[in-house]
């Protein structure tokens, strides 16, 4: 399953499903070598997560979620983007 999204600052992602793994992946408006932004992978109890850096100073961000954790993010994110609008 493929979705495109775009977003506030003029860019776009495509959010792929295959199986238990979610990729975010960079879309229009990005620099050319820029492609995984966020990997997701269900591990039976949540989702393990890889936030990708394209910069050299900086290590990848890698963290586990439980689906509590991600339900509250999405509640949280949901309420910031209704306040803004």
């Amino acid at each position: 399953m493929k979705h495109y999204y775009g977003t506030e600052d003029g860019t776009g992602i495509t959010v792929k499903i295959k199986g238990d793994k979610i990729k975010v992946q960079a879309g229009e408006g990005y620099c050319p070598n820029v492609k995984d932004l966020l990997i997701l992978k269900d591990n039976g109890n949540g989702y393990f997560v890889k936030l990708k850096s394209y910069v050299l100073t900086e290590a990848d961000q890698v963290f586990n979620l439980d689906y509590a954790a991600l339900e509250y993010l999405y509640f949280a994110y949901k309420a910031i983007l209704e306040k803004e609008g």
